[in-house]
């Protein structure tokens, strides 16, 4: 796979999880430090900086496995994401089992 999106100009990053692999595949002219543009001087700290990263990645991704991405607990990804909202930066949208995180700002 590596091989035949590098023969085809497509870039990609490969990262290990804790139990497997994450493939990142970028269009073009979308940059990797484009992607996690969230400023630091918009009252968002290291944590909440982490959580939007990680919600562009997969926004079907649960708080649960937010906590063992963050190695955090759950309480802490709760008063984050509460926080992110409040903030006009996150949103949810659908149900809780079902849904999905939107990225606002």
């Amino acid at each position: 796979m590596y091989d035949e999106c590098n023969s085809n100009g497509v870039k990609l990053d490969f990262r290990e999880e804790k139990i497997g692999f994450t493939i990142i595949f970028y269009r073009k002219n979308f940059e990797k430090s484009e992607r996690h543009n969230v400023p630091v001087n918009v009252g968002v700290n290291k944590t909440q900086k982490r959580i939007l990263e990680i919600i562009f990645s997969n926004n079907n991704i649960t708080q649960e496995e937010l906590t063992s991405e963050l190695n955090v607990s759950i309480r802490t990804i709760e008063r984050n994401v509460s926080t992110l909202r409040k903030k006009g930066f996150l949103n949810r949208v659908g149900s809780d089992k079902n849904g999905y995180w939107e990225i606002v700002k």
